[in-house]
């Protein structure tokens, strides 16, 4: 598996803790052997058995979220990794769930980002807050830092990218505007060519120039709702060929227009009406085809609002049941004290921790940017050994 740039850090704590039925020992063992050989299946067996045994352990419900990660299942994860925050023995531990937390919305966010521009912004947000929580409980994990810097480039790209597509939307409602203000236009004109049509048949002796005119003005019209029709048919630098559904309103309007101007040319009033008349009325089928500009638009951003609203309601209940229980959970435990060092880690593994650490975030994203076709899921660092002596 290759290691994407950005460091993930998901530690298999089981030293320290106060499991000590040896049963749970011996399951916990099973999962990280099978955990370090990629086993994750057999890994995720081994610990959910422990967590029969241990079901209120953090460091069971840490190893859970792990091998969860692993498996891509960013659901469990997070739901296993807020119950090993809750149940965190100090501060260290819980900053570290607050640091998996933070690498599952930032995997999450690189899910969405081609799917929905908006979600993935919003996860990449909820990172951010998960390592900013991580920092204020361990200031001095440096690898929490330096995910929090490329949580933050990679919000500030996709702002931008959001900002330019806003700028697009705006420019293509503004284009669809006067393509409706010129339809409107042509239609308006066109009855009134038909109608001067109908009161030059009903006078006595029109005159030759005024159905020069006529004819002239016929001309004009035809030759103004092909320029729009083509105008419609055009699409953005880039975006594949949208037919806009006034086109088949628009085409019938010219063959119309067409069989009006060789009438006309004949001075032949009465034949060239119909056709003119039924030219005026595809203009106005296509102009009623076309909506109100902006009117999509604005469903669209009624429904996404209304889809936000109601993630946020549900946000919020589950953000008052989780305070309620952690404060519950925070009484029993009492004063965490101050962060304590990570748990000790394999030679090799510390060694990777070492080289990421002394890499910028800016140097991470540049890498990233050039490898985005092979990125694939995060290498997940510490596993230690278990301590035998418990």
């Amino acid at each position: 598996m290759k290691r994407l740039s950005f460091v993930l850090l998901i530690a298999l704590l089981i030293a320290g803790c106060g499991d000590r039925t040896p049963t749970v020992r011996e399951r916990l063992e099973a999962g990280n052997e099978a955990f370090a050989s990629e086993d994750y299946a057999a890994a995720a067996e081994a610990y959910e058995q422990a967590s029969v045994d241990a079901p209120e352990s953090p460091h069971v419900s840490l190893n859970e979220g792990a091998v969860a990660y692993r498996s891509e299942d960013l659901a469990k994860a997070r739901e296993k990794f807020g119950t090993a925050m809750r149940n965190a023995p100090n501060a260290a531990f819980e900053a570290k769930c607050h640091f998996n937390l933070g690498n599952c919305s930032f995997r999450e966010a690189e899910r969405q980002r081609d799917s929905s521009l908006k979600d993935s912004i919003e996860a990449y947000r909820a990172s951010i807050k998960s390592f900013q929580e991580a920092r204020v409980l361990d200031p001095t994990h440096e690898l929490t830092a330096q995910n929090l810097e490329l949580a933050r480039l990679r919000l500030k790209i996709l702002l931008d990218e959001l900002h330019k597509q806003q700028e697009e939307a705006k420019k293509e409602q503004e284009k669809q505007q006067k393509l409706a203000d010129k339809l409107k236009e042509l239609a308006e004109r066109q009855q009134a060519a038909a109608d001067q049509n109908g009161k030059l048949q009903e006078s006595p002796s029109p005159q030759q120039q005024e159905k020069q005119q006529l004819a002239d003005e016929q001309g004009k019209i035809q030759q103004e709702t092909g320029e729009l029709a083509k105008q419609m048919g055009q699409s953005q630098p880039g975006q594949p060929p949208q037919k806009s559904p006034a086109q088949p309103h628009l085409q019938e309007a010219l063959q119309h227009q067409q069989k009006a101007g060789e009438e006309l040319a004949k001075q032949d009033l009465p034949k060239a009406k119909p056709s003119q008349d039924q030219a005026a009325e595809s203009l106005r089928k296509a102009l009623e085809s076309m909506g109100k500009p902006g009117d999509k638009q604005k469903q669209k951003q009624e429904k996404e609002q209304k889809e936000q609203e109601k993630k946020d309601g549900e946000k919020g209940q589950e953000g008052e049941k989780k305070e309620d229980k952690d404060k519950k959970d925070k009484g029993k435990q009492g004063d965490k004290g101050q962060p304590k060092e990570q748990p000790k880690q394999p030679d090799e593994e510390k060694k990777q921790q070492a080289t990421a650490a002394k890499r910028t975030a800016r140097g991470i994203l540049d890498d990233e940017k050039k490898k985005r076709r092979e990125r694939k899921v995060g290498q997940v660092q510490g596993l230690p050994p278990v301590d035998k002596d418990w």
